[in-house]
């Protein structure tokens, strides 16, 4: 029986990137994926600015923005036809735009960091048995059993180890079916757009080789086909656009019931849940392969500093009282959206439509963020509201800031934390000092940004954890796991966002 520490069941986004969190950690992971061959076409398709600020703390932001195509504004069309435009550049992020990606060179992406740091999926092994000991798990493949001391599920949506442990899970179908087609479009503006029509939602979203993910809701029917036509598709676009869409040369079409789902609890002993394996909502919101990664990033260092022993396991507690609300949110917001979308009464939808295009510019902020994932936050709900100057507490996301190295280089703080595990950040005059581990640099804060949206004031510590959010002022009890180099990535450098295709 082959041993290991983790075994990661799943290769998509949220199990690659966690099997790479464990192994910058120095901890044995093996991954697996019942799929002999990582699945082409782009599925999930969009990454939200602190998702990429996660992928940046790892080095990975760059790659992604280079090929995938940046979107700075999206547009709401309402019945009447009337757009409102949401734009991007104002949400406070080194990442102000919805990049789109098809998942699988994302999956590419994720891999290649995995196997720089030694780990590998193990493709073609489908989990057939799963058994749960005190100190343990025991996984059995197709010829193979593995006893590791910790397992993670992040196998999707129709996961196989929360059927075979029966994990309790509360949510409900939907009254729509989600229909979509990666196609091409004649004489079509390259934009991102909501479409709230009397019949129904829609949404077009643009690659950067110019082709277009087009992707509509229909009031759920027993007799919808499990495997549409590209007319099939195109009916329900031209129920739902208003106006005429030609669809061509399609290389992806899927239709499926929609239905919101989230486990009660991520964590079953030595087992733990991640990404749709977790949570499911419709597809429409564009959120599921987001808040999966955040699963990922959170968790990661986690379980590393537990199977490392520098934390009692008890950690592991508050990755399911952080993620399992944070989630809660964005399925509860998904399907607020879906019923906003779909209402049946002609004055509602007139009432609807005024008040989006006289939302406050506060609201309209706030709604941006809650898209960007901006508005993840960890702190207790009291602590929140925030003047400007006052300290962050535990759980707060820290924001980017400016800063300068000791050669008048610009830099960033985000920049600066992907160096290490745990980081300390203390102030002098305008100097601020960064600490990972036994390395320590000094940066000018140029712009006073460490004392205005840090709160930091001379002399106080406050320190950083992996995931890119507050621990707290004080020290941690006890060291972080050993980090291992980020291939190509040094401290204080900035990576270049430019390359990508932006609209």
């Amino acid at each position: 029986m082959d041993t290991i520490d983790v075994l990661v069941v799943g290769a998509g986004p949220v199990g690659l990137a966690l099997a790479g969190e464990l192994r910058r950690f120095g901890v044995e992971c093996e991954v697996l994926e019942a799929r002999p061959e990582r699945e082409p076409g782009s599925r999930a398709l969009t990454l939200h600015s602190r998702t990429l600020e996660l992928l940046n703390l790892r080095g990975m932001s760059g790659d992604l923005v280079a090929r995938g195509r940046m979107v700075g504004e999206i547009a709401l069309v309402t019945g009447s036809g009337r757009a409102m435009h949401l734009r991007l550049d104002e949400l406070d992020s080194p990442f102000p735009f919805v990049l789109v990606l098809p998942q699988a060179e994302t999956e590419e992406i994720l891999e290649r960091r995995l196997r720089e740091l030694g780990g590998a999926p193990r493709r073609g092994e489908r989990l057939t048995a799963v058994e749960p000991g005190p100190d343990h798990v025991v996984a059995t493949t197709v010829g193979r059993r593995v006893r590791a001391r910790w397992l993670v599920a992040a196998d999707g949506a129709h996961s196989t180890v929360r059927d075979l442990l029966r994990a309790p899970v509360r949510g409900a179908r939907e009254a729509w079916t989600y229909y979509g087609a990666d196609v091409s479009l004649d004489g079509v503006a390259p934009d991102l757009q909501l479409i709230w029509s009397a019949h129904g939602f829609g949404v077009l979203v643009p690659f950067r080789d110019g082709t277009f993910r087009v992707a509509v809701t229909a009031p759920a029917t027993s007799g919808q086909a499990s495997e549409p036509t590209l007319a099939d598709i195109q009916r329900q676009v031209d129920r739902v656009f208003p106006r005429r869409l030609l669809l061509r040369d399609p290389t992806w079409l899927t239709v499926l019931r929609s239905g919101h789902r989230q486990l009660l609890d991520y964590r079953h002993g030595r087992v733990l849940f991640a990404g749709d394996a977790a949570h499911t909502h419709n597809p429409a919101g564009g959120q599921g392969m987001n808040i999966g990664l955040h699963d990922a990033f959170n968790l990661g260092w986690k379980l590393a500093a537990v199977v490392t022993g520098d934390a009692h396991e008890r950690l592991l507690d508050t990755y399911h009282r952080e993620r399992h609300p944070a989630a809660a949110r964005v399925l509860a917001q998904t399907q607020r959206s879906m019923q906003l979308a779909h209402l049946r009464s002609p004055l509602s939808r007139v009432l609807r439509d005024q008040m989006i295009h006289h939302l406050p510019a506060a609201l309209r902020r706030r709604l941006l963020e809650q898209v960007a994932g901006l508005d993840v936050d960890y702190a207790p709900p009291g602590s929140r509201s925030r003047r400007r100057g006052a300290t962050l507490p535990a759980g707060a996301r820290v924001p980017d800031i400016p800063l300068l190295t000791g050669d008048g280089l610009p830099t960033s703080l985000h920049s600066i934390l992907g160096a290490g595990g745990d980081t300390e950040l203390r102030i002098t005059g305008a100097d601020l000092t960064v600490r990972c581990g036994d390395r320590a640099r000094t940066f000018l804060d140029h712009r006073r940004a460490a004392r205005q949206r840090l709160g930091l004031s001379d002399g106080m510590p406050l320190w950083i954890r992996p995931d890119g959010h507050v621990r707290g002022p004080a020290r941690p009890s006890r060291p972080e796991p050993r980090v291992s180099p980020l291939p190509g990535r040094a401290v204080g450098e900035q990576r270049p966002h430019a390359g990508g295709n932006r609209v």
